[in-house]
């Protein structure tokens, strides 16, 4: 992973001079979440969530894409 994240920062050096911006397509979310300042999730070629890493993550249509199911909200006070 260090190969691709000295690739990617100096990527973003020479292109930050310049104004402009790197589109990464990876599936290694940990990688990500660790170089990407924005992220766009798609799910059989549509955009599906957009944003931060921290609003995708939580995204439940996001979950359900990639994981499968959705968190659940929590029931409630028993009676």
């Amino acid at each position: 992973m260090h190969d691709r994240v000295h690739v990617l920062d100096l990527m973003r050096r020479h292109l930050t001079d310049r104004g402009g911006s790197v589109v990464l397509i990876e599936h290694d979310m940990e990688f990500v979440s660790s170089v990407c300042d924005r992220v766009y999730v798609m799910n059989a070629g549509a955009v599906i969530a957009h944003g931060t890493w921290a609003e995708i993550s939580s995204d439940p249509v996001v979950l359900e894409a990639y994981l499968g199911t959705a968190p659940t909200a929590p029931t409630g006070a028993e009676n």
